[in-house]
């Protein structure tokens, strides 16, 4: 009897170990944290992205290194992780490392705390700050792409109410001289020139040029 509860301890601390390992050695540091959001644990590797040492964050609240604009909408999500257990869960949000740098991570959560063997929070956590920048600048590309068409949008659309305004306030002159011309034609094809006096030529050819000027 006692050899197999001696046996059950070790496979105990041989799954404890086994975990710790693979979360020390994790790309992506994993916290455990309880229901309050005090860490419980956090392996090695969350130095990488906190600056701080593990040791550090034991006993601590994740939310006392979020930044300030960021804690009001990490408080709902958090609120909502407990509601809901067993659900992966993330939120991208602003975190300030020990010195001071602000930088942007992923926090991925799924409440284990009904598990008997874990009976924590799950979380690890991604540093996103690159991706953040780049997604600003692609932001920044399309708002100006924007800008630069609704600029061309807008001198089209001057452009053709200026040929609209241009074309009617052209019609009335070209119709005016059109008309003197084809009067003035039409008198020299069925008079004689004899008949047809200077003066009216004049007359006509005049008003040509005046609305010609206009």
């Amino acid at each position: 009897m006692y050899e197999l509860h001696d046996q059950q301890v070790r496979d105990v601390f041989s799954r404890e170990e086994y975990f710790r390992t693979l979360a020390d050695r994790s790309i992506h540091p994993i916290v455990l944290k309880d229901e309050q959001g005090s860490v419980q644990y956090a392996s090695n590797s969350i130095v990488n992205v906190f600056k701080y040492r593990s040791s550090e964050l034991v006993g601590k609240r994740i939310d006392q290194f979020i930044h300030p604009d960021d804690q009001a909408r990490y408080k709902k999500y958090y609120q909502s992780v407990i509601r809901h257990p067993d659900t992966p869960m993330f939120i991208e949000m602003r975190m300030i490392q020990k010195d001071g740098t602000v930088i942007w991570l992923r926090n991925d959560t799924m409440n284990m705390l009904h598990d008997e063997e874990t009976s924590a929070i799950i979380a690890s956590f991604q540093d996103i700050t690159e991706q953040k920048k780049h997604d600003e600048e692609r932001l920044e590309i399309i708002k100006s792409e924007k800008s630069a068409r609704n600029v061309a949008e807008r001198a089209v659309r001057a452009r053709d109410e200026f040929l609209s305004i241009a074309s009617h306030e052209l019609k009335t002159p070209l119709t005016t001289i059109l008309l003197q011309l084809q009067a003035t034609l039409r008198r020299i094809m069925t008079q004689s020139l004899v008949r047809f006096s200077g003066e009216k030529l004049a007359k006509s050819l005049t008003i040509a040029e005046q609305q010609s000027h206009r």
